[in-house]
């Protein structure tokens, strides 16, 4: 394995590029590994930047966090409700329990809605919730109105 001599140019290149550009990127300009520059960027205590985009993300889920499942926020951002959650952990973010029972109930409650207008409307339902008791009935009473 060969040592690399690190010169003050390559020095100044890495401590200016290594945190906001990719490892990639630094690793071509200064024509050397990879791994050598986290290796040397690590040795000098160097940190990448948190991205903007995650930034962004963060933003949005400690804002929303109280009120939204992880699902709906990983909806409106574009992300996996695990990436959500994820994000949440890094933040330090946690739920109480009536907090969590409170999404919840809302969550079912949408739920239930949902398939009662699925079936007033004669379509097939989405979930195994059984919201009536007899749906011809139902359709029959509807089309009546």
């Amino acid at each position: 394995m060969k040592k690399t001599d690190w010169t003050d140019r390559m020095l100044a290149a890495l401590v200016e590029l290594y945190p906001v550009e990719t490892t990639a990127y630094t690793a071509a300009v200064l024509n050397l590994s990879e791994s050598t520059v986290k290796l040397k960027a690590r040795e000098l205590g160097l940190v990448k930047m948190a991205k903007s985009r995650w930034m962004e993300r963060a933003d949005y889920i400690r804002n929303h966090f109280q009120e939204c499942s992880f699902s709906e926020i990983g909806k409106a951002l574009g992300i996996t409700r695990m990436s959500v959650g994820r994000i949440a952990a890094a933040l330090g973010l946690k739920r109480s329990s009536e907090e969590k029972h409170q999404i919840s109930s809302r969550i079912r409650t949408q739920m239930v809605k949902r398939e009662r207008r699925r079936i007033v409307f004669g379509l097939e339902p989405v979930t195994g919730i059984r919201v009536i008791s007899n749906r011809a009935k139902v359709r029959v009473r509807s089309n009546m109105k």
